[in-house]
């Protein structure tokens, strides 16, 4: 973060506890580098943590601190956000600092905090908006009055305001995510706003050649390691050439390190294809008379470690220099949290974070990490071992189990005991809707321990989302199936005894 928010932090009462691993540079939205290594999501840690700050979005997720900041030039605030069930904001150019931070583009560079609640986010924004003299964009407040974020936290914002609901982001997204999202929106008309549907035909076309980052972030980081303080390199090409950067990232470095000029005629035009985009944009919402436009932070789920995160809804806040807000949706079907944005006005900061307050108090959408569970006198919980049986004589089955609520691993040994085990057929972890004593509920399949013919087995259930919380609720099984009936021959509870 900048050092003057750094200053204003503490001089508003502030603990800094750390820093955090973000992705290299900014320059991605996985949260790798080649100091810190592979950033985690807390909500799965076989998953990325969405970037580029992944690590404050993962350490505020585990409450390891109650607010962090980032910087956000096409999403690297929000996507943690939404990666982490967190609220951030991308504020409209100028209301904060960039003084300090390491740049990727200028033009689309802003700092932000990213929260578990709207109330700490307002916190942070009040204690660090404002102008700063080493910062010449933060002269665009020069004669405004600072936006008061706590002030404007109301329960009934929503009430009467115009969300349009965005068609081009919703083409390209996962199934669950945009219901989740388009629930999420849903829930904000039940608070009283008025929803709109905005399709937007001609959007690819408009928003085309507005991208800035590549053209920029040679020359910008040039002169950022030009500042006083001796800075062991002096340009992303030397970076380049000593080999200092993550494998991963070497074709990015690369590609941007290749723009030859900042006053090119083709930074002219990005700078005009972006001016447009924001008229049109703001044109679009006085047009239909809304307060704020709404789609997926990210249109689908965290990629898996080692793989590339490709579908972004960033650009748009970006790349037209307007300010957007994140904010939990829910989860999907496995557990994984999304996120809704609400893009709004230049200036409408404020009116962003109220609409997220007021969708946050009408009922929480957010639920904390599986894998940072309460400490236990001041440590993490032990892994928890326990021993289940179950079946007749002949196909009796006996499981050993390992519970890590650090990793949500469910680990098992599975021995048949009977004396005939041809007659085993499976032996299953069922998770039931409801409990298992009402026999009509759903009930599904999530893990085979033991098929055909198997006397032994061992495995790793891994729970995360809709099974950690049966597991945690006594709504996990362990079914034994014989070689006749479609029911099992025995059934129980998988629950530390």
């Amino acid at each position: 973060m900048c050092s003057s928010d750094l200053q204003k932090l503490r001089d508003a009462g502030a603990v800094i506890v750390g820093k955090t691993n973000l992705h290299e540079l900014a320059s991605g939205i996985t949260s790798i580098s080649s100091l810190g290594g592979q950033t985690l999501n807390p909500y799965d840690p076989a998953r990325c943590p969405g970037g580029s700050s992944g690590g404050t979005g993962a350490a505020v997720a585990a409450s390891f601190a109650a607010i962090g900041w980032g910087t956000d030039t096409c999403g690297s605030i929000r996507i943690p956000s939404a990666f982490a069930s967190l609220f951030g904001l991308r504020p409209t150019e100028g209301l904060f600092s960039r003084d300090g931070i390491v740049p990727l583009s200028l033009t689309q560079d802003v700092p932000g905090p990213l929260a578990r609640t709207v109330t700490d986010l307002a916190i942070a924004l009040d204690a660090t908006v404002g102008p700063d003299p080493n910062d010449p964009a933060t002269a665009v407040m020069n004669g405004k009055a600072l936006p008061r974020f706590r002030d404007s936290l109301r329960t009934d914002a929503l009430r009467g305001a115009r969300i349009g609901i965005f068609a081009p982001y919703f083409r390209d997204a996962e199934p669950d995510v945009a219901d989740t999202v388009r629930a999420a929106v849903m829930a904000m008309k039940a608070l009283g706003a008025d929803v709109v549907n905005v399709p937007m035909p001609d959007f690819d076309q408009v928003i085309a050649g507005s991208r800035a980052i590549l053209m920029e972030t040679r020359f910008d980081l040039a002169d950022y390691l030009k500042r006083p303080g001796g800075a062991p390199v002096g340009s992303l090409t030397e970076i380049i050439d000593k080999g200092l950067f993550d494998r991963q990232l070497e074709a990015r470095h690369r590609s941007a390190d290749t723009a030859q000029s900042r006053t090119s005629p083709g930074h002219e035009e990005m700078m005009r294809r972006q001016a447009q985009l924001r008229a049109r944009m703001v044109q679009l919402m006085d047009s239909l008379q809304l307060d704020a436009i709404a789609y997926p932070t990210i249109a689908q789920r965290p990629t898996m470690v080692g793989v590339l995160q490709t579908v972004s809804s960033c650009a748009l806040a970006a790349q037209a220099g307007l300010p957007a807000i994140s904010m939990p949706a829910g989860f999907t079907f496995d557990g994984l949290p999304t996120g809704l944005e609400l893009m709004g006005r230049p200036f409408a900061d404020a009116r962003l974070v109220a609409f997220a307050y007021a969708f946050e108090k009408a009922g929480a959408r957010r639920r904390p990490p599986p894998t940072t569970p309460a400490l236990v006198a001041g440590r993490a919980p032990m892994p928890r071992i326990f021993t289940l049986s179950a079946g007749p004589a002949a196909s009796s089955v006996s499981v050993a189990f390992t519970f890590d609520a650090t990793r949500g691993e469910l680990k098992y040994s599975a021995h048949s005991m009977g004396t005939n085990a041809t007659d085993l057929q499976a032996v299953v972890i069922r998770r039931w809707d409801k409990s298992p004593e009402s026999k009509s509920s759903p009930r599904r399949v999530i893990h085979r321990m033991l098929g055909p013919d198997m006397i032994s087995g061992a495995g790793v259930v891994r729970l995360f989302g809709d099974d950690l919380e049966a597991f945690m609720a006594g709504r996990l099984t362990m079914a034994v199936f014989g070689s006749t009936g479609i029911e099992p021959l025995a059934e129980v509870v998988v629950q530390v005894n």
